[in-house]
């Protein structure tokens, strides 16, 4: 009975030590946790700080690069119009002239034309007079060519009508030829005071045209482009690209050390361990309803976030112990 009584004793004693111990434990488990948690807190509010940061300062690049941008296709844009309308004027202007060289060429023949007729008639005109001179002087008996002399009267008077109804048949010709050349010269001045309307109106368009080319280089000087300026926001661009390439970087990274924070692995601390007593972490396990409500959950919660939920206290501290964390 005694050494029952010793043994209890015995038992007791390493129950109560047993006890210390775990209440050692807990207070370590418990200093451990706000370690922990103030570390998180602290490595939380860097992180959050740097990532809105590195965020703003991407943002206002972005809507810098946005306006650069913006800015230099307005001004190809107006640059590019101006370019064409000139192109249209030039090319306008050069149709016309090409008109209006073949309106003078056309009128030149024309003239020649009129030029010639009128000579014809004017032959025609001498031709008649000089055959109605030898009719007549043959009517009264004279002799006015060369090689009648010697000739009967009779002879003279039948050469005579042969060479009155030749001059009468040449002059009906010529009456035809000159009624025939006098409406082609009416239709030829007609035609020319159309083509002289014509040269009018090209005249007029050219001059339009002209006007128009000058209102287009006087657009083209008020432009506000300058090479330099254009250079300029090129290399601004590029620079813009480059920082916005930079912070893309930074987030990415942020963003992949924000996910490795998030990610809770562990080994099965004995064999047939159940893992579904391991809940996961608090930032995984909470739902935020209102996205605009996350950054003040942050705020409050801290560090505690990326805490561990576990069943009991037993399965976290064989975790800690042999999960290999």
């Amino acid at each position: 009975l005694d050494i029952n009584n010793d043994e209890a004793a015995t038992m007791k004693d390493q129950i109560e030590k047993l006890d210390e111990t775990l209440v050692q434990y807990r207070g370590d488990i418990g200093t451990q946790c706000e370690q922990i948690s103030v570390l998180s807190d602290k490595i939380s509010g860097e992180f959050d700080n740097e990532l809105k940061e590195v965020k703003q300062s991407e943002d206002k690049h972005s809507k810098n690069l946005i306006k650069v941008i913006t800015s230099w296709k307005n001004k190809q844009k107006a640059v590019d119009s101006a370019k064409n309308d000139m192109q249209a004027a030039r090319d306008l202007v050069s149709e016309t002239h090409t008109a209006v060289q073949i309106k003078e060429q056309d009128i030149s023949k024309d003239a020649e034309r009129i030029s010639n007729i009128q000579k014809e008639a004017l032959d025609a005109e001498e031709n008649l007079k000089n055959m109605n001179t030898d009719y007549q002087n043959m009517c009264a008996g004279i002799s006015s060519s060369e090689g009648d002399e010697g000739k009967t009267l009779p002879e003279q008077i039948s050469k005579a009508h042969s060479d009155a109804n030749n001059a009468d048949a040449r002059a009906k010709q010529a009456r035809m030829k000159h009624t025939h050349l006098a409406k082609s010269i009416k239709k030829i001045e007609t035609d020319m005071k159309k083509e002289e309307k014509s040269a009018e109106k090209l005249g007029e368009k050219k001059l339009k045209a002209i006007q128009k080319v000058e209102s287009i280089k006087s657009k083209l000087s008020k432009v506000a482009f300058s090479e330099t300026e254009f250079e300029s926001l090129e290399n601004e661009k590029a620079d813009l690209e480059n920082s916005v390439g930079n912070l893309q970087e930074v987030v990415d990274t942020l963003s992949a050390q924000l996910q490795g924070r998030l990610a809770f692995n562990y080994s099965d601390p004995v064999k047939g361990f159940d893992r579904s007593k391991v809940k996961g972490m608090v930032a995984k396990l909470v739902q935020v309803q209102n996205s605009k409500h996350t950054t003040a959950l942050e705020v409050v919660a801290g560090g505690k976030l990326y805490q561990v939920v576990v069943d009991e206290a037993i399965t976290g501290k064989a975790l800690l112990n042999r999960g290999k964390l």
